[in-house]
């Protein structure tokens, strides 16, 4: 039965299972030679992010990834990851993007400065401050100091 089926039409039905389920699944062809599986939950919706740019359309993929559904749709919140890596690169590439004075600025808001005191330390006006912080904002594709603080956490600047 599963030469009558082919990759198109299957993804399509398990698509739709998901969506009645309320889970989300997003399927991605990247240029990545390593096949990846991510899963998300925030307690509300799982969504499993599942890359399968290497994967060979055979029954062994095909049960994989019904498996990982079959979680999906069982409400399970884990995801079985059939392949372990990840490309990191969407918050890693910004960071190098940044001058010289935001990367101050990052220095200072993980100290805890207000924008006041990060002024004062960099003989700028309260102005540039919010200026390069809302550049920041942009550049990291965050909304808000909390959020600047946490992605910064986790990444050298």
């Amino acid at each position: 039965m599963h030469k009558f089926l082919n990759q198109k039409l299957t993804l399509i039905h398990l698509i739709t299972i998901l969506i009645i389920a309320a889970g989300i699944l997003l399927i991605t062809n990247s240029d990545d030679k390593k096949e990846n599986v991510t899963s998300y939950d925030n307690g509300n919706v799982t969504v499993a992010v599942i890359d399968l740019s290497g994967a060979k359309p055979e029954p062994k993929t095909n049960y994989k990834l019904i498996s990982g559904i079959a979680l999906l749709l069982l409400g399970a919140g884990v995801f079985i990851k059939m392949y372990t890596t990840r490309s990191d690169k969407s918050t890693t590439e910004p960071l190098t993007k940044l001058t010289e004075k935001e990367k101050e600025v990052t220095t200072l808001i993980q100290q805890g400065k207000s924008n006041k005191e990060i002024a004062i330390e960099l003989s700028i006006s309260l102005s540039t401050v919010k200026t390069h912080i809302n550049n920041l904002y942009k550049k990291l594709a965050v909304t808000s100091r909390p959020e600047l603080i946490d992605l910064l956490k986790h990444k050298e600047v």
